[in-house]
């Protein structure tokens, strides 16, 4: 079944959104958790802004390493930034109490191992000036190694999101539209991060997914298609991997049951604005990081669980080359399907050699 035949979301408006000060306050907010190497650079990329008019609040989730001397060395010398220290609680928790703590008209998002490029606070305050009712910014990345030599652009094979996306959505399950990019290249007004960000409260990872969902549903999307952050692609970020364990996998059904749980919370919100026979969601969705899991623990009740994941509301939801790859799943042979799923979900060597090209083809056409 096609996601989009029955668009729930073509009932909603965009939320109206107060007009934005000349020069509105930018927030930056970085959750933190044991990146003290790359901390320091993160900092310095806001600092460095072509735009004054910022502050930069980071929430140091309980690292065990030198993060906080840092915090506390930039915090002596800058009077923009401001640090909030909480136990170890998870990334979702840690940006949620950064923007509690945050009095920004435009919220930036930045991973504690990323980098600004110097016009990207600049270019965010115009794109929301220029549309004034857009509530989400989002923009390209370019994907680095850790000494920051680029090596592909993010996202590599499509376009970026934009405009009103709501009318496209069935609201049975969370939907991420293709050219939706990570946490550094998401930018909210504050009235939308207002509506979105306390559904955080209790998750632990991925707090741009949640956001990622949640956002198109109650507003417009501006869309600069240049790179305005670098995202260094390390060992420790999920990004990096080519090869898949067990654990990474039942992780990454974890998340899945966050993202449900947080998108439900969210949509139980607006459910006042739409028909009264809309279906509101259940408590517990079904995710095909659940058949993979079943499938490496080699469960009896494997194909059981497949059923009924592919005739989930989340099924339709996913990409179309995803859906194929689960298709598909259940006929082939395991070692035949851990390939298969590495190449889908990992970053080989493959993919890499085509997003190179498209980055190359993509700086020529703009030389031109």
């Amino acid at each position: 079944m096609n996601p989009r035949k029955e668009c729930w979301g073509a009932h909603l408006k965009p939320m109206a959104l107060p007009p934005m000060p000349a020069s509105p306050l930018v927030s930056v907010l970085i959750a933190n958790y044991n990146y003290a190497r790359f901390l320091g650079q993160a900092l310095d990329s806001v600092l460095g802004q072509t735009y004054k008019n910022f502050e930069i609040v980071v929430c140091d989730d309980g690292s065990t390493d030198g993060s906080r001397d840092v915090l506390g060395i930039y915090g002596q010398k800058f009077r923009q930034l401001q640090v909030v220290l909480q136990e170890n609680k998870g990334q979702s928790e840690a940006m949620l109490a950064a923007y509690k703590a945050s009095r920004g008209e435009i919220i930036c998002f930045l991973d504690s191992d990323d980098i600004f490029l110097p016009c990207k606070l600049e270019s965010m305050v115009e794109a929301f000036a220029n549309t004034p009712g857009a509530g989400l910014a989002v923009h390209r990345l370019s994907a680095t190694d850790e000494s920051l030599q680029t090596v592909r652009s993010i996202p590599a094979l499509v376009g970026l999101v934009s405009g009103w996306k709501a009318p496209e959505l069935s609201l049975k399950s969370p939907y991420m539209f293709s050219g939706m990019p990570p946490t550094s290249g998401l930018s909210l007004r504050r009235g939308i991060a207002d509506r979105i960000l306390p559904h955080l409260q209790g998750r632990k990872t991925f707090a741009d997914s949640v956001i990622q969902v949640s956002a198109p549903i109650i507003t417009l999307i501006v869309a600069i298609e240049r790179p305005l952050s670098l995202y260094r692609v390390h060992g420790a970020n999920s990004y990096s991997l080519r090869k898949f364990t067990d654990a990474d996998i039942e992780r990454m059904s974890r998340v899945d049951a966050e993202l449900w749980c947080a998108w439900r919370s969210f949509v139980m919100t607006i459910a006042p604005a739409l028909p009264a026979d809309f279906p509101l969601p259940p408590e517990k969705g079904l995710y095909v990081m659940d058949y993979a899991c079943a499938r490496i623990r080699r469960d009896p009740n494997s194909k059981t669980v497949y059923r009924d994941v592919v005739s989930g509301p989340w099924f339709d939801a996913l990409p179309r080359p995803h859906q194929w790859f689960w298709r598909s799943a259940v006929f082939l042979p395991d070692w035949l399907f851990e390939k298969s799923f590495n190449f889908v979900y990992g970053m080989g060597r493959a993919k890499q050699v085509i997003s190179r090209v498209i980055l190359w083809l993509r700086g020529h056409r703009e030389t031109k």
